[in-house]
């Protein structure tokens, strides 16, 4: 028996003891009789008035419980017998107790309403991002739209200010002559003035008359000067359009967006065989949907050393397993393994073991081949909901990309923290996406900064790779990051639905796949992993097309 079940049944046996014997109901005014036995005041009255009715001189009750007599006294009456205040605070306890029970089933109704409510806010969630994850691809078009239309008007736009500045140069130079004679003729008069105010100062009246005629005279000079001192006429400057308003609509007219035609993201997972060749081979599994095998909102995905592919299944709530050909084997959790919440990125350690941030958890979870919980690493307070990339180093170090929080987390294997970086400094990261080790630095997709970012083993910054764009090696929202076996960077440049690949010190060396919906097109590459013998897996979270692409040879874009 359980601490409310052992509350519930003691709270019944004092409700029992707390009931009168006369009228069964909860005493009211409790009196004690002599042999200690408690009656209602009211039905002590009652009995009275049967047994002791007539008399003046008092009378006895009978105990309801003992049959004891107590006796009355004459002018007190029931009154006179003590009030069993014992009684009358059980009963106000009891009371409370039923109104803290009340507030406590209030308390546990609400708490299960709003689990339902916290579902469906789940679902806003994933919603959400679904929605701002086909807004950055959208974004990504309506830029290279407008670019290439900016281009081609921005030799003119050059041409028509360069000759707007010359024009207003040169009315500027004619203005600047003008001011400059003014001047100068307002510093003559001001000089004549000056003059004749010294005169009148001090000459007396009599030299004054004398030289009035000289005066005069010189006044006269003052004013011949106002007459020159005209502002210019100035030509008019006006812009004038060599094509209509309709043709400037017609023009940079990019596009609609339509919501009639938005479909949830969710994606299959491209398997590439070989990228290394002019040619490669590219299949692909998975489709739209929450049955087995199928995607809602594809994360992160990871390789095991056996071939054995795995793809966090944000969306449904799930971990899926396929094999090497992208066939389904499992899914975590099921009826017996560890729930997984909204999973983000995820990762194989050196003992083959899963790992993956559970987002409405907010913690790390290791679990087994089988999908059962071996341990939780961190808290709510160690991460934001924002976690995106989980990489395992060679030694076995788990390295955390908290994107929210603009942050690189570094975990022993015993899970103790043992670097934090990029949250702070002018070189800060914007919402990264993943960072790998490699070769003694660490290489940090900085998504909104549209770059890559080099920090060595403590954590210190380096250098940058690329810059925005989408010419080759440069970048538009980059995130998921893999280093292959000759030490080759790539790269998910998801704006420009491509994968990037670069030497070991980032400099570009070719790239694959394209915008569109044939094979090995991409449509938002999110997630990147490499297996044992060079094949690349790619989830792509923008496709919401169900396809199985069979092997065969696709240029390289």
């Amino acid at each position: 028996m359980n601490w409310m079940q052992d509350q519930e049944c003691l709270l019944r046996v004092i409700m029992e003891e707390l009931k009168c014997p006369v009228c069964l109901e909860e005493f009211v005014d409790p009196k004690t009789l002599s042999c200690s036995h408690t009656v209602c005041t009211a039905c002590l009255s009652n009995m009275v008035e049967q047994w002791v009715l007539g008399t003046d001189a008092g009378g006895f009750v009978l105990c309801p419980t003992c049959g004891h007599q107590t006796e009355v006294h004459p002018l007190a009456g029931i009154q006179g017998l003590p009030t069993n205040y014992i009684v009358t605070h059980l009963i106000s306890g009891k009371n409370r107790a039923i109104e803290i029970r009340d507030l406590e089933d209030g308390i546990r109704r609400s708490r299960q309403a709003l689990k339902v409510r916290k579902d469906l806010v789940t679902e806003i969630v994933y919603k959400s991002e679904s929605l701002s994850h086909q807004s950055q691809k959208i974004e990504g078009d309506i830029r290279q739209m407008a670019k290439r239309i900016v281009q081609r008007t921005r030799k003119s736009q050059e041409r028509l200010i360069q000759e707007l500045h010359t024009k207003v140069a040169m009315q500027q130079r004619e203005l600047r002559q003008k001011r400059e004679a003014m001047q100068k003729m307002m510093n003559r008069a001001n000089e004549i003035l000056e003059r004749i105010e010294e005169k009148v100062q001090s000459l007396s009246s009599r030299q004054l008359i004398k030289q009035k005629s000289s005066i005069l005279s010189d006044l006269i000079d003052v004013d011949a000067i106002e007459p020159a001192m005209e502002i210019p006429e100035l030509e008019s400057i006006a812009f004038t359009p060599t094509i209509s308003e309709n043709d400037i609509e017609n023009l940079t007219a990019l596009g609609k967006i339509d919501c009639s035609n938005i479909q949830d993201h969710s994606t299959v997972a491209v398997r590439i065989q070989d990228y290394s060749h002019d040619h490669i081979e590219s299949s692909a599994f998975g489709a739209s949907g929450n049955d087995n095998g199928k995607f809602m909102l594809p994360w992160g995905v990871a390789v095991r050393s056996d071939g054995c592919i795995a793809v966090a299944d944000h969306a449904n709530n799930r971990i899926q397993m396929f094999d090497n050909q992208g066939v389904f084997l499992q899914a975590v959790p099921d009826s017996e393994t560890e729930t997984v919440r909204l999973p983000t990125g995820i990762a194989f350690d050196l003992d083959h073991n899963l790992i993956t941030f559970d987002r409405q958890s907010r913690v790390i979870k290791v679990l087994d081949t089988m999908g059962r919980l071996i341990r939780k690493i961190g808290d709510e307070e160690d991460f934001s909901d924002g976690v995106e990339g989980l990489s395992i180093d060679s030694n076995g170090r788990i390295i955390v990309t908290d994107s929210s929080n603009g942050q690189v987390l570094v975990y022993h294997h015993h899970e103790n923290l043992s670097l934090k970086f990029g949250a702070s400094g002018k070189n800060r990261l914007q919402r990264p996406s993943c960072a790998v080790f490699h070769h003694g630095q660490f290489i940090v997709s900085d998504t909104f900064n549209h770059c890559l970012k080099v920090y060595n083993h403590h954590g210190i910054y380096t250098k940058q790779i690329g810059r925005p764009g989408n010419e080759a090696g440069q970048f538009f929202h980059p995130r998921g990051l893999a280093v292959d076996a000759s030490n080759n960077i790539l790269v998910c440049d998801s704006g420009n639905c491509r994968v990037q690949v670069l030497d070991c010190d980032g400099n570009f060396i070719k790239s694959f796949g394209k915008q569109g919906q044939e094979v090995g097109d991409f449509s938002m590459p999110y997630g990147i992993a490499i297996g044992n013998h060079g094949e690349v897996i790619v989830s792509d979270c923008g496709d919401p097309w169900p396809r199985r692409i069979p092997q065969g040879d696709l240029p390289i874009k």
